[in-house]
């Protein structure tokens, strides 16, 4: 008896030294990797169930036994709450698609306005193409015509990058004018643009110049400060100009005076600049004077409101190559129809997305009779026919017709997903460190495109996660 007792005495001491010894590795991870394995019908303390049920169907079983959900719409999305800083986020993901184009999954990397760090799981429009295929490692290159043998041909003697159409990938070769002569007066565009925008110009043996003369509408809460950035090719500042807020940081609605932000530079080599004009939805830029011919703007723009500055709505005019457009207002008084070359567009009611398929070819006119309409593109925006280049290859999207827009390769930096027993498995690579945690919390995400007008669907049934850190030195 006595030794008995002595037994469950020890087993009593070892047990709590032994849970604690499991929480602390749980907890401090030394080893630097921790890992998450998520079937989806088992509950976990890191990773929440995926949203929303109007997008994602209910828990189900097939006749094989495997448990998954449905995605039905784009996005969708769930929470992961990781208890450590980490360095790197592998997430794999086991998967069936139906006829879904495009599959990519990321997090959220930044708020105001959002924007998700995405990579590929499965896109059918290359898996699928008929052309003429180079693979090495996780590049592939297609082509219309077997023109190149390898990758690093195709390189070193590029075609125009009117030819080439991209996904997940950068060329290595430049955009060049080969005839451009830069302008000898100052060119101003009137045009409201509420929040931040994204620019491109060229420049060639000259200074950049750019005013902004812009409003803090103070419709929301907080400060509204302004910023221009400018990189060239390589992604290195070359300027950067700021204002703060107005002193007004109530949503009061009291519209400040009319400010000017300037950007100016010394001579600077020829190359693509972009532009960056990081504030809040509450900053109107009311027009942008530049001494630059070329200026675009990239994946869209947010056609301002008029209100505190005009009496009556502002027609606005611009151009643009897209083949795909989407529309939205915010307010019930700018309910408008948009003309898109030959063609036109009905915004029906607010907050309600529409979107249209381009048929004109070339560049397009594009009227919106009231403003106040945020504009989703597949390719730059110009407010002249003059002003319009396209600086970037065309993107591989859902809708990309590569005969219309005359594209004769397309170069991607995707890895196929691998078949076992009727699922795919694929796996990404995130950054951590780019990733925003809010409240303690990433929120990672499946993007879809197209998955609705395709009559497509994603069934998961497993999303694993391997998180790493340094190793702890003792």
């Amino acid at each position: 008896m006595n030794i008995l007792t002595r037994l469950i005495q020890i087993a009593l001491t070892l047990i709590p030294i032994g849970i604690l010894g499991w929480l602390s590795v749980e907890n401090f991870i030394p080893s630097g990797t921790f890992v998450v394995q998520h079937p989806l019908q088992k509950n976990s303390s890191f990773i929440d169930a995926l949203v929303p049920q109007e997008r994602v169907g209910a828990l189900k079983k097939d006749a094989e036994g495997n448990w998954f959900q449905t995605i039905v719409g784009d996005p969708a999305f769930f929470f992961v709450h990781p208890h450590r800083t980490f360095d790197t986020v592998d997430a794999t993901v086991t998967f069936r698609n139906t006829n879904t184009p495009i599959i990519e999954f990321g997090a959220l990397a930044a708020l105001n306005p959002e924007r998700y760090v995405l990579e590929p799981l499965q896109n059918l429009m290359i898996d699928q193409s008929s052309w003429s295929r180079v693979s090495e490692g996780d590049m592939i290159l297609l082509q219309r015509k077997s023109t190149y043998k390898s990758i690093a041909d195709f390189l070193a003697h590029p075609p125009s990058r009117e030819e080439v159409a991209t996904y997940h990938a950068d060329l290595s070769f430049p955009f060049r004018f080969p005839a451009y002569t830069a302008l000898k007066s100052p060119q101003t565009i009137p045009v409201s643009l509420r929040g931040s925008s994204v620019m491109k110009t060229y420049v060639k043996q000259e200074s950049l110049h750019f005013i902004f003369s812009y409003m803090d509408m103070n419709r929301d809460e907080g400060a509204d400060a302004l910023t221009i950035l400018v990189t060239d090719e390589q992604g290195r500042s070359v300027a950067v100009s700021r204002a703060e807020d107005d002193g007004n940081t109530s949503s009061n609605d009291k519209a400040s005076l009319i400010k000017t932000l300037s950007v100016d530079t010394t001579i600077l080599p020829e190359g693509v600049y972009k532009i960056e004009a990081q504030t809040s939805r509450d900053v109107f830029i009311r027009s942008i004077e530049t001494t630059q011919q070329k200026l675009v703007f990239l994946n869209g723009v947010y056609l301002g409101d008029e209100t505190g500055y005009r009496d009556t709505f502002s027609p606005v005019l611009f151009w643009t190559e897209a083949k795909r457009l989407s529309m939205q207002t915010r307010h019930a008084e700018s309910v408008q129809t948009v003309s898109i070359g030959s063609q036109s567009l009905l915004i029906p009611a607010p907050y309600q997305l529409v979107t249209q398929s381009v048929k004109d070819s070339g560049l397009v006119p594009v009227r919106v009779t009231k403003g106040d309409v945020e504009v989703i593109a597949d390719a730059p925006i110009a407010f002249s026919p003059s002003q319009y280049f396209r600086p970037d290859p065309v993107r591989l999207l859902p809708h990309t017709d590569l005969d219309q827009l005359h594209v004769n390769y397309v170069f991607a930096k995707y890895t196929p997903p691998t078949e076992k027993d009727g699922w795919l498995t694929a796996t990404v690579h995130l950054n951590a460190q780019a990733l925003l945690l809010h409240k303690g919390s990433w929120k990672f995400t499946f993007s879809t495109p197209n998955i609705i007008e395709e009559k497509a669907s994603v069934d998961v049934k497993e999303i694993d996660l391997v998180m790493k850190r340094p190793p702890l030195n003792w």
